[in-house]
């Protein structure tokens, strides 16, 4: 079973809000519509590069956690406001170990003018980091998916 085909059949019978704006699969980030201001929400999870040891310095695990939902918000046209982070830490790990993990998350945050807004944090067998995302669509626009086609040109103006 896909990833598609997981999204799909969890979606069959949700509700859905009055306040979300795009469709299933229509966005990197939820857009939902709040008194007139649209907000960006994402999330996303360190799972395979931790279980393979692809990555192990901890400030790169920090960075990497925070800009993946970073880019789905911009992605989604939003600029990022802020993440929470959800830790799941083994006792054996130390509290240099967590430290630099937060000044990865830190760094990125600073480089794209966000904060962490706070989190979740428990002891686990085995470590974990997830996070979610919040961004404001400038303009009350967003980018979706559709309507683009092969061959279609993408252009990025900032810094």
């Amino acid at each position: 079973m896909n990833e598609f085909d997981i999204i799909t059949a969890v979606n069959k019978n949700r509700l859905v809000s009055k306040f979300q704006k795009n469709a299933l699969f229509e966005c990197d980030a939820e857009i939902i519509d709040l008194d007139g201001t649209l907000v960006a929400v994402s999330t996303d999870a360190m799972v395979e590069e931790l279980h393979e040891g692809l990555i192990k310095d901890p400030v790169t695990i920090g960075w990497i956690a925070a800009i993946m939902t970073f880019s789905d918000l911009i992605a989604a046209g939003s600029e990022p406001k802020g993440i929470l982070v959800n830790l799941n830490i083994p006792k054996d790990k130390d509290i240099t170990f967590i430290e630099e993990i937060y000044s990865g998350i830190e760094g990125c945050c600073r480089a794209h003018n966000a904060f962490v807004l706070g989190g979740d944090t428990n002891h686990s067998d085995e470590f974990s980091i997830a996070t979610v995302g919040l961004g404001v669509c400038k303009d009350r626009t967003f980018a979706k998916r559709s309507g683009y086609s092969s061959g279609d040109s993408i252009y990025y103006y900032g810094e």
